[in-house]
């Protein structure tokens, strides 16, 4: 439905109702029938059918707990998505949890000596500066723009905005992912590879474990988990034995 909205909105305007059902019906055949001239609006009976191919079938998913360098590069996945994330404009930043990166960790639990108490220590006042300075900022610009006119809900949203630059890619966020199937599966071969970044990968493997629940389960059945190269959790694979094909 979404395609032929992008496809014929330019047109709608003064356009009349049977050519533009016309469109309707022609690419999305499977959502209305051909237009019935008799009933109001022209539509025809409505119906549902289940998806038939991977690109028509959607999951989504709530992520939590991932840092926005995470999903600054997971919005990148813009073809055959849906996303809708926490706005640092709307939300009170300063209290927010800030991700520590896998690589860190296992750094940490490796190197349990002065020189990374020395790094973890750097890492700390980072975090302190960054929700100090966001916490000058709002302070500043809230209560300079209401007293030149701005309303008090605009105000905070714009010193917010300004301050939020100052949080890092560290700062804990949360979204609603939305793909088609063909998508995730490319997502999560791309992002759970030894190549992708800890971070991310950790997050696509246990996003594999909760898209094997969905009513789409048979079409990751190919993925398998296998230790990362790297040491720092698993990676996805696809079989290619045992008789399962590659799913498209």
């Amino acid at each position: 439905a979404r395609e032929w909205v992008k496809f014929c909105i330019a047109n709608l305007l003064g356009a009349e109702s049977s050519w533009w059902l016309g469109v309707v019906s022609a690419l999305a055949p499977q959502i209305v029938d051909i237009p019935d001239v008799t009933k109001p609006f022209g539509f025809g009976t409505p119906r549902v059918v289940e998806p038939a191919t991977n690109a028509e079938k959607w999951v989504s998913l709530y992520l939590s707990g991932c840092s926005r360098g995470l999903t600054h590069e997971l919005v990148r996945h813009g073809e055959w998505t849906g996303i809708s994330q926490r706005s640092t404009r709307f939300v009170n930043e300063s209290e927010s949890d800030w991700v520590e990166h896998p690589l860190l960790r296992s750094f940490r639990d490796h190197r349990a000596d002065k020189g990374f108490a020395e790094l973890g220590d750097s890492c700390e006042s980072a975090i302190v500066y960054g929700k100090q300075a966001y916490l000058r900022v709002v302070a500043a610009l809230e209560p300079w723009l209401i007293a030149r006119g701005v309303d008090t809900f605009t105000a905070r949203k714009q010193a917010r905005g300004a301050a939020r630059g100052y949080l890092g890619n560290a700062l804990e966020t949360s979204l609603i992912f939305s793909a088609s199937v063909r998508q995730w599966r490319h997502i999560l071969l791309l992002r759970g590879s030894a190549a992708a970044d800890a971070e991310i990968r950790e997050q696509a493997c246990e996003a594999l474990g909760v898209l094997r629940t969905s009513r789409y389960s048979d079409c990751f059945a190919d993925l398998e988990l296998k230790l990362s190269p790297d040491g720092i959790g698993t990676v996805i694979c696809a079989q290619t034995h045992q008789g399962l094909a590659t799913i498209v």
